[in-house]
């Protein structure tokens, strides 16, 4: 059976997707059973949503591109955000 901390790794790291399907049982069964993890992973989907969007609206020129960040800035955060979703 997964524990709560194994749980919030694999929901916030989007890597459940490559386990094997008995392992996603034990997922989904545990997201469905545990209180706190079943709130945790519909935040996670929520945050992940929000995130999509306004990262489309802000390619799209919907949105004006973040104010007050230099060139330099906005690099070394999309960096970031690369290098943290490759892992």
């Amino acid at each position: 059976m997964w524990k709560c901390k194994q749980v919030a790794d694999a929901l916030s790291e989007k890597h459940y997707a490559a386990l094997p399907w008995y392992s996603r049982l034990g997922l989904r069964l545990h997201v469905g059973l545990c209180l706190v993890c079943g709130r945790y992973h519909r935040n996670v989907l929520a945050m992940q949503d929000i995130a999509d969007s306004f990262h489309a609206r802000e390619t799209t020129g919907e949105l004006p591109a973040a104010a007050g960040l230099t060139d330099e800035a906005r690099t070394r955060i999309a960096a970031a955000i690369k290098s943290r979703h490759a892992n």
